[in-house]
């Protein structure tokens, strides 16, 4: 071969590699710093929510992912629920934005979950922000008047007996769910959980159960109702057995 041919081809394979060895993979990952929503803050159905998040990145930035979702431990029957993707570019990229809250979902706790991407393909952590949602059309929590206990924080019996609970559970515009817990003096070890209840959308509940039989010591009732709209009461005890 001619001599000045190889020396073409020699070029030609070193701009070659030279091209491939700037195009190598990158395994930093991306970051963010979620300054909106800021933790626990509460917001309402039917407006926005406010977000402002900084990414970035050694290199180029390709993506983030924003999703919102409830966090209670019961199914709601009608939660926010939305996931939102946009394509991003260059080193740094703020997000800043309204989200608009749709009107009749339920209110309760809930998640903003972030994260973005590169041109690489390498995932930033996940950033988890909670917030309290309420619902605009109902703010209204339920009431339960508990007749079979005093009106006080401490209910004393004797050993043995099983305390029963005999109240009347109402809401403006529906019941939801009715939760009885019951704990050990350290509020850590569930005694007894009753079944949830789903009440159906009644605007009216006769409450009665009776839990078990206790031994001496002190433990700790907590009773939850929730509306359609998740707004929530919840009425705690301290029973003392004697």
């Amino acid at each position: 071969m001619h001599p000045i041919i190889v020396y073409l081809l020699c070029i030609y394979t070193l701009c070659v590699l030279s091209a491939c060895a700037g195009v190598t993979a990158n395994e930093e990952i991306p970051q963010l710093t979620v300054l909106l929503p800021e933790t626990d803050a509460q917001f309402f159905t039917g407006y926005d929510l406010p977000v402002k998040i900084n990414f970035t990145d050694d290199v180029n930035l390709a993506s983030y992912t924003l999703q919102v979702s409830h966090t209670e431990n019961f199914e709601l029957a009608n939660p926010w629920d939305t996931l939102i993707q946009h394509h991003i570019v260059g080193q740094s990229s703020e997000l800043t934005a309204l989200v608009s809250i749709p009107l009749y979902v339920q209110g309760g706790n809930y998640q903003l979950k972030s994260f973005c991407t590169d041109q690489f393909g390498n995932e930033s952590l996940m950033a988890h922000t909670n917030f309290v949602l309420k619902n605009s059309t109902d703010t209204i929590a339920p009431t339960l008047t508990v007749n079979s206990f005093p009106n006080t924080d401490t209910v004393t019996i004797f050993a043995n007996t099983s305390p029963s609970i005999i109240g009347q559970a109402s809401d403006n515009i529906g019941l939801n769910k009715l939760f009885i817990y019951l704990y050990n003096a350290e509020h850590e070890v569930i005694i007894y959980e009753h079944p949830m209840v789903n009440m159906a959308a009644v605007e009216s509940f006769i409450v009665v159960e009776t839990l078990p039989p206790l031994q001496v010591g002190y433990y700790h009732i907590d009773i939850m109702l929730n509306d359609l709209m998740n707004n929530q009461l919840l009425k705690s005890y301290v029973i003392a057995v004697i």
